[in-house]
């Protein structure tokens, strides 16, 4: 069987009608795994492959991605990159460039975009023009991507589609056409219109099914979504879309979002397609600026059923010199036999594995005031220093996270043994054995 994971013998305990464990080992690098166990008389045995978490020494955060041999599948996940498009177009392709490098050393499931690839497409004032450059520019760092043959998903975010009220310069250039021979893509939501689509790719032995939504959605495309999820119930289900959780502040806990009136609909894609499917397993966002996470154990009320959701958005974060550029990204990396997705993150620009420290005062209104800080005067919100939100527990976490997939375990040997008891004074009813040992 696969190494790594743990194999588990029960005995049915015919008096309490339970299984019980009798015995558990985990398989060695080759895939070999020896267990034993001693039990009563019983009428079944059960072999069981099942999760093993790490240790908690191995989860503490070392700046370190995880040993490629230790992960079966990673993905990457890119957000809010507008400022990059607007002004730092190099830095959005130092990122892809560094996702490249990184899939030659690692196995990259899929590069996950969740929307606002540009910035100047969200008023209904502003220019055409401008907004053609930023996007052209996103469109050639991801291309970075696509021509090395990874498998990409994008949608739109609020400043992609004029606050989702006109997709057409997004699918313009980045619609069904561009995707329509790329490797793991399998349908938009509908002809011409890729503002929500499905890809399908492997995570190791599981597959996965990445479900992106975009901003501003619906009645059309919950309906839709329900229906990919309903119609893949073997596929494990990566949810993408750009506004879904809030950050973590030093006020507020993480929480779906609800602020926007007609378009925050967080709680009604958790009740229609994330909490009563099991297979539905993460949602990925960004939208709003900081961190957050919400882990939700049994979720629907259905066993087992954990659900992760993460947000990730840096995009307000600032280098050293008030640039809103640092270039973060995040690596969810999967240790199927762990039943864990471990979280990392990353700024090339920075070759920091470590957020907070750039995570300075936002929304900062202009005073008119030379010496107050405002974002025309970056380096004055520097000076303010960082805000303390997170720290290195924000960036590089471990969560449960199990996904459904064929495990083969081919037994080579069954043995039972019953140990050497002292004979009986009296031999007349003959030589009698122990319970055995299995």
């Amino acid at each position: 069987m696969s190494a790594r994971h743990r194999v588990v013998l029960s005995a049915w305990d015919a008096a309490a009608s339970q299984w019980r464990i009798i015995g558990e080992a985990v398989a060695d690098p080759q895939g070999a795994v020896a267990v034993t166990g001693d039990t009563a008389a019983t009428e079944a045995l059960l072999v069981q492959v099942l999760p093993a978490p790490r240790a908690a020494a191995e989860l503490e955060p070392d700046a370190e991605f995880e040993r490629p041999e230790s992960i079966d599948a990673s993905i990457v996940h890119l957000t809010d990159t507008q400022y990059l498009s607007e002004g730092y177009p190099e830095e959005y392709e130092r990122m892809t460039r560094w996702i490249v490098e990184l899939a030659q050393r690692r196995e990259l499931a899929a590069v996950v975009h969740t929307g606002d690839l540009v910035q100047s497409w969200v008023d209904p004032d502003q220019s055409e023009a401008r907004a053609r450059i930023e996007f052209a520019r996103a469109s050639a760092a991801q291309r970075v991507l696509e021509d090395a043959g990874l498998v990409t998903t994008v949608l739109p975010g609020n400043h992609d589609t004029k606050r989702g009220i006109d997709a057409s310069l997004y699918n313009e250039y980045f619609g069904p056409e561009r995707y329509a021979d790329a490797p793991g893509f399998v349908a938009p939501l509908a002809a011409g219109d890729a503002t929500s689509s499905y890809t399908i790719v492997r995570a190791g032995p599981a597959a996965v099914l990445v479900l992106s939504i975009g901003y501003g959605y619906g009645e059309r495309e919950l309906a839709w979504a329900e229906r990919v999820v309903q119609q893949h119930p073997a596929h494990n289900v990566v949810i993408a879309t750009h506004e879904h959780l809030t950050p973590l502040t030093l006020w507020d806990p993480t929480r779906r979002a609800t602020d926007n009136r007609w378009l925050s609909r967080a709680d009604e894609l958790w009740d229609r397609v994330v909490a009563p499917y099991r297979n539905v397993v993460a949602v990925l966002a960004g939208h709003y600026h900081g961190l957050g996470a919400i882990v939700t154990p049994d979720a629907g009320g259905i066993e087992g059923h954990d659900v992760v959701e993460l947000l990730a958005d840096y995009q307000e974060f600032r280098t050293d010199s008030g640039e809103r550029a640092t270039g973060f990204l995040r690596l969810l990396q999967w240790d199927l036999a762990a039943g864990q997705l471990l979280v990392d993150t990353y700024s090339p620009r920075l070759d920091a594995t470590v957020s907070a420290a750039y995570d300075y005062p936002q929304f900062v209104l202009e005073s008119g005031v030379e010496s107050r800080p405002s974002n025309g005067r970056p380096w004055n919100i520097v000076a303010l220093g960082a805000e303390g939100r997170y720290g290195v527990a924000d960036d590089e976490f471990a969560v449960p996270l199990t996904l459904q997939y064929e495990k083969t375990l081919r037994m080579t040997g069954l043995a039972l043994a019953a140990p050497e008891v002292e004979p009986l004074e009296s031999q007349a009813r003959g030589p009698q054995l122990a319970a055995p040992r299995v």
